[in-house]
């Protein structure tokens, strides 16, 4: 989880610089992004015997669900980096643990200990110390976009999440990397033609290459993810665990990316996350 949080923040870096230098494309760059995901996924499955139709007829509606939750996550969650830069979207990114929570307690019994939700609790403390941050009225109205954004993304990570977890149980990791990443690329692929006078500009654009790179960094970070679901067998650990990406951000995109406003403040939130992961992992 800790090289996946690596990983995951390197993304949220890249998502930052294109979202910079290309606008409007989210849906697009998503899709190039799953293209390379589910040809990553073909390369790891194919050979380990994951084409098994008979689990893709007997789950077909779980696959469809959650490939289309994991799609309006992704961009919900990449359109949060035109509004927010790094750090503080990938601390309020942190509402993605609270979604599993929830959701997996609700409906398949993985629910978090005393101590745990007391790490959760002080994961939660950070989101709402960058969000008590005083603002000028342009910025407070982008700051609730992204805010809003962040929630509508934490509410498809909860489902999609839970959903990756239940099919995990009942098959083999190939045939769910295989059909699981595939309707998830499908999905995206769907939402990429409701502009599709979008890819011509991508397809254009220079940033093209740091798209296919960015598509590399995730397809990794996500393999990693469900390596640790499968190890750990419980999602609710495993989303707060990946809450810790948050320092690693705030510290990139200082050096990188020389996003410095407020950042006292989000290191301080980024610490929280970090001490909410630490009181978590306390034998």
């Amino acid at each position: 989880m800790l090289f996946q949080n690596l990983l995951s923040a390197s993304f949220a870096l890249l998502s930052r610089q294109i979202n910079k230098k290309i606008k409007g494309a989210h849906f697009q760059v998503i899709a190039v992004v799953f293209t390379v995901i589910i040809l990553f996924g073909l390369f790891f499955s194919i050979p380990r015997g994951g084409f098994q139709p008979k689990y893709l007829i007997e789950n077909l509606e779980l696959f469809i669900f959650a490939g289309v939750c994991f799609g309006l996550t992704n961009i919900a969650s990449y359109k949060v980096f035109q509004y927010l830069d790094a750090g503080i979207a990938t601390i309020l990114s942190t509402l993605n643990t609270l979604a599993a929570v929830v959701i997996a307690t609700l409906f398949i019994d993985e629910g978090l200990t005393l101590r745990q939700a007391i790490g959760a609790f002080v994961l939660m403390t950070g989101i709402w110390l960058i969000m008590s941050i005083h603002l000028r009225k342009y910025e407070k109205n982008r700051w609730l976009i992204g805010l809003a954004l962040s929630i509508a993304a934490a509410v498809f990570f909860g489902f999609a999440t839970t959903t990756e977890k239940h099919l995990l149980n009942n098959m083999p990791l190939p045939v769910y990397i295989l059909f699981g990443w595939g309707f998830q690329w499908l999905a995206a692929m769907v939402l990429s033609l409701v502009n599709k006078y979008k890819w011509r500009n991508l397809i254009k654009s220079p940033i093209l290459k740091s798209v296919l790179l960015a598509g590399l960094v995730r397809s990794t970070a996500g393999f990693l993810f469900i390596l640790a679901l499968v190890k750990s067998n419980n999602v609710s650990i495993i989303a707060v665990l990946s809450g810790v990406k948050a320092i690693f951000v705030v510290i990139l995109a200082d050096f990188i990316l020389k996003e410095r406003k407020y950042v006292v403040k989000k290191i301080q939130a980024a610490l929280l996350v970090t001490a909410g992961v630490a009181i978590m992992l306390i034998k």
